[in-house]
């Protein structure tokens, strides 16, 4: 035999699922008590195929139906600041809670940057 012959790697060929066959999979993993790697295992699945399969069929509410509020700046007002150069920040949370805290300008201005980065990281 030529060992050029011997050292060759025979790939299998792709298996090509249909839309029903993906989500008929995606149910009965949902349905399983297994994780997504034994249940894929025992499908003789890719876990990445089926976890992507997984997250188009049936992908989480998005943040925009969430319980997130826009943080909004009072317009037309001047920053007044007592004393001590602190600013009061008053934040009202979704559950009717308000929360009150006092700091000082800088402090201030670099919890409102840090809040702006949060909201676009999550979005």
């Amino acid at each position: 035999m030529d060992a050029s012959k011997s050292n060759r790697v025979i790939k299998k060929a792709k298996r090509i699922f249909t839309i029903e066959e993906k989500q008929a999979l995606c149910q009965d993993w949902k349905q399983s008590s297994l994780s997504m790697r034994e249940f894929s295992k025992l499908r003789k699945v890719a876990p990445s195929a089926l976890y992507q399969w997984c997250r188009d069929l049936y992908p989480k509410k998005s943040y925009q139906d969430t319980s997130w509020v826009p943080v909004k700046g009072l317009q037309n007002q001047e920053i007044s600041t007592g004393e001590s150069g602190s600013v009061s920040i008053e934040l009202s949370l979704p559950n009717q809670s308000i929360v009150r805290i006092k700091v000082s300008k800088t402090e201030a201005i670099s919890f409102l940057q840090e809040i702006y980065h949060a909201a676009s990281i999550i979005r």
